[in-house]
């Protein structure tokens, strides 16, 4: 039986959830916003976009900033087809293998959701620092494993949100999950000086990943509960 790449069912399972016509709103528009004011505050040029997607970080970019080269990369034919119908720049990606850019090459990279997809997350941040100029900026953003919910979830015997068990499972493409602390570690022996720790919001919901109630305020006052930790990393000399 032939193997299949843990890049190769990421790509399948997006193909398949994505129609070329639809765009799907999976981007956090706290990390527009956070992208938005380092790009006015350092006068940044050249921006990247890991796992892309819809094109809708890149795209609110676009409308704000139109004289900053904007490049999408991701591991699916209709996510390039979707950029370059945008006029956005787009690389093919296979996040689990070197990165097709040379060093040295951006002063903003956004990675938003992907790093709990692969297999080596360490190769991948590698590979970030190494695109990435000298005293440039990764923002970076994947869901948080010691949420508030999944801390109350795994007390009373619940599993947490975002991980699987096995792969036929609404979260069955997310291999790694991570606490505020172990992402701080990966990329600060990566190069990395955390800038900014925030999340999205902070979830009062045990049921539903997609809360019905939440509070933006205190996710951006304790981030280590937040649904999704979302990090500013400036990479050193």
């Amino acid at each position: 039986m032939k193997s299949i790449s843990n890049a190769e069912l990421n790509k399948a399972y997006f193909d398949k959830k994505m129609p070329a016509s639809t765009q799907l709103k999976i981007k956090n528009k706290k990390c527009l916003e956070l992208a938005s004011t380092l790009i006015k505050e350092n006068s940044l040029k050249k921006v990247l976009d890991l796992g892309c997607a819809d094109c809708a970080f890149l795209t609110g970019l676009q409308k704000s900033f139109p004289n900053v080269s904007l490049t999408g990369a991701d591991n699916s034919s209709l996510v390039e087809k979707k950029c370059l119908s945008l006029s956005l720049e787009f690389k093919q990606a296979n996040f689990e293998k070197e990165l097709p850019f040379s060093n040295n090459s951006f002063d903003l990279i956004s990675c938003q959701q992907v790093i709990e997809h692969l297999q080596d997350p360490e190769f991948f941040v590698t590979e970030i620092s190494r695109i990435l100029k000298s005293n440039s900026f990764l923002l970076i953003s994947t869901p948080n494993l010691l949420s508030l919910p999944n801390r109350l979830r795994m007390l009373f015997g619940k599993y947490p949100f975002f991980q699987a068990p096995f792969a036929k499972h609404p979260f069955g493409f997310h291999l790694r999950l991570f606490s505020l602390q172990k992402l701080i570690q990966l990329l600060e022996r990566n190069n990395f000086v955390i800038q900014k720790i925030d999340s999205d919001f902070i979830s009062f919901d045990l049921k539903h990943a997609q809360p019905k109630i939440k509070s933006v305020f205190l996710g951006s006052l304790m981030p280590s509960y937040g649904q999704r930790l979302i990090l500013i990393a400036k990479k050193r000399n």
